[in-house]
């Protein structure tokens, strides 16, 4: 007999159900809604609780809607399955406490043995023992809600508690009586993201929604005054006259706006004019927003100047050794000072390393001396999460030299500001000054290594120096593979591999740099460069070619090497990336941004030289981008004397 997980409930649930039976919807729960209640609690789908169920997943959902709907209208605000926990937990410690202040493990006496461990890395519920204060953060968040229009700003690398954090302050926001609203950037399509007017329709949309509020935008949207006045008309005439209670809106995986500078910086510069507003405007000192975002994908400089720098700015750190401690004993480990000064060493008390840590150590499956001695090695715990780190470095070779320079514990010389930043934002080290240290033992010893062995052979080019690369894309830069080829086409005329190159070059990329500007066609070049690191097989050669063209050298015979430069198109087009509209019809070109491809290779023992080469790709380059763009064509070189 198979065990069902949810028998024992957990109190906060046990009361969360009374709650809604008694007071809320003052009837019993079918066994149908019963059943979907404690289940979407425990953040199952629909999909799962049909697994073992008589009922599909489509009656389920309706069955769940409806509930959804009445406890909204018994509650006031809009209860989702998203929602669902931290809207009860809410509920019942502002019922429940008389004095409502900062959120505290009610049990101290919860046993490991009770509940399931919860998964590193994933958000926290309220009543989980296992989230540990980090004061004064979360003093500061809470006090930051009381402050007439603030903007509070949550801010650190991936998977350091930003999210759980969050639903804190969000359920403090509500037991002071503040209607909150969470707006997921994730939701949001790549189409809507990359457009100002769609993305703040978008944003008044959801909070429309997220409140049970019926609203036609367009009569508040006039594209003459601008999407962003009419986005505060909406607000202004809207939202806050149906709310008689301050607003939260909370703006989570914001770094994804980042991908697209001139949204972001419009947007970010109408948060802080509202900002402003409410030092003036009674009306506007009832909205609080919140921005979180991870800064492994922090803004550019020019953005984390100005506009983003506004409202208070909360950067979680890291454990404290009696964090950790305080930790070990919620897990019920044997643990002593010794312990916790062993895996600070290692991992700098980055709160998923640790937690990552005691999931394993508790579970039984590997003691502390030997997830030590493995930690670093790609048969250790953090192997995938040190493998994401390297990828990165792989991919932003400034980035690679200039931890090494780091690593490098003899160079006294600072790091270049650039690299600094980024590598910092990633987590990877600490800025003391000019100087930058390694953040813990664990990216010490694995960089150190996988660094060591990936240079110079892996990329196929000695990088002495930041000069050699491209300070957008991170790419080799084009006098780097011209010397590449000069130095490797002995090698390669002895082995008789055939080699291609391939120039690939944005269509008509001046139009959409004269349309979006220059912030937004560097990062139209970064995520070409992503797309490009993707497709090229690991041991090709990318660069920067020129302007909006990048190089690929690969052994690759020409049917080989067409088939790539078909897939680089495609996935250039699959980017849904635009131009402006009215450039697009004046051009006459499709409004989707295009690559085109062209194709030189080399074939033993044809006698040609790597200048020849390279002209051939040109012209099949010049020759794609006059059939029209967005092709792909091989031209094959003619041998010296023919």
């Amino acid at each position: 007999m198979l065990c069902n997980p949810f028998m024992n409930l957990d109190p906060a649930l046990a009361l969360a159900i009374d709650r809604v039976e008694h007071q809320l919807l003052q009837r019993p729960l079918s066994p149908i809604e019963r059943r979907i209640l404690e289940r979407s609690w425990y953040g199952q789908t629909y999909t799962e609780m049909a697994q073992d169920s008589i009922y599909g997943s489509g009656y389920i959902k309706a069955v769940g809607s409806q509930l959804w709907a009445q406890l909204s209208t018994a509650l006031g605000v809009r209860v989702t399955k998203k929602n669902l926990r931290l809207t009860l937990v809410a509920e019942l410690h502002h019922r429940t406490d008389p004095n409502p202040g900062i959120l505290e493990l009610r049990d101290q006496r919860w046993s490991v043995a009770q509940g399931q461990l919860p998964v590193p890395g994933v958000p926290l519920p309220l009543d989980s023992p296992f989230y540990i204060e980090r004061p004064p953060i979360e003093q500061s968040a809470y006090a930051a809600l009381d402050t007439p229009g603030c903007a509070l700003r949550l801010r650190a690398p991936s998977k350091m508690g930003t999210s759980s954090l969050l639903a804190r302050v969000l359920a403090r926001a509500a037991v002071l009586g503040y209607v909150t609203v969470e707006i997921d950037c994730q939701e949001a399509e790549i189409a809507t993201l990359g457009s100002l007017s769609r993305f703040l329709r978008w944003v008044c949309a959801t909070v429309s929604r997220y409140l049970n509020l019926s609203v036609d935008l367009n009569e508040y949207w006039d594209e003459e005054l601008g999407s962003k006045v009419s986005c505060k008309l909406y607000f202004e005439s809207f939202i806050r006259q149906q709310l008689d209670a301050p607003l939260v809106i909370a703006f989570t995986e914001l770094h994804r706006l980042f991908e697209f500078p001139h949204v972001a910086s419009e947007f970010l510069g109408m948060l802080r004019f509202w900002h402003e507003q409410a030092q003036r405007s009674p009306l506007w000192q009832q909205l609080r927003c919140i921005l979180s975002y991870a800064t492994d994908n922090d803004a550019p400089l020019d953005l984390a100047e100005s506009p983003f720098n506004i409202g208070i700015s909360l950067r979680l750190p890291p454990f404290t050794p009696d964090q950790v401690t305080l930790l070990a004993e919620r897990y019920q480990l044997v643990w002593d000072a010794r312990a916790t000064g062993q895996l600070m060493q290692m991992v700098g008390g980055h709160p998923y390393l640790v937690s990552l840590a005691f999931y394993h150590l508790r579970s039984n499956d590997v003691r502390l001396d030997e997830l030590l001695a493995t930690a670093a090695t790609p048969a250790g715990i953090y192997s995938y999460h040190l493998r994401g780190y390297l990828t990165i470095l792989r991919e932003q070779l400034s980035l690679a030299i200039a931890l090494r320079q780091a690593i490098d514990s003899e160079n006294q010389q600072p790091l270049d500001a650039i690299a600094a930043h980024r590598l910092e934002s990633l987590g990877l080290i600490e800025l003391v000054g000019e100087r930058a240290r390694i953040t813990c033992q664990l990216y010490q010893h694995y960089f150190s290594a996988q660094l060591a062995e990936t240079e110079p052979a892996s990329y196929g080019i000695a990088l002495v120096a930041t000069e050699s690369i491209d300070i957008v894309t991170q790419l080799p830069n084009h006098a780097v593979l011209r010397q590449y080829l000069q130095d490797s086409w002995l090698a390669w005329l002895n082995s008789s591999q055939a080699i291609a190159i391939l120039l690939a070059g944005v269509d008509r990329f001046e139009l959409y740099n004269a349309a979006r500007g220059r912030a937004t066609g560097d990062s139209c070049l970064r995520r070409l460069t992503l797309l490009l690191h993707r497709i090229v097989p690991d041991a090709a050669i990318l660069a920067r070619y020129d302007g909006a063209q990048f190089a690929v050298v690969v052994k690759a015979i020409p049917a080989t090497a067409l088939a790539i430069a078909e897939q680089m198109r495609a996935s250039c087009v699959a980017l849904n990336l635009t131009y402006d509209r009215t450039d697009a019809e004046r051009a006459r070109i499709d409004e989707l941004l295009t690559l085109s491809v062209g194709v030189a290779c080399w074939l033993p023992p044809a006698l040609i030289s790597p200048p020849q080469l390279l002209a051939t790709a040109e012209t099949a380059l010049y020759e794609a981008k006059h059939k029209g763009g967005n092709c792909a064509l091989l031209v094959q070189p003619q041998p010296d004397g023919e």
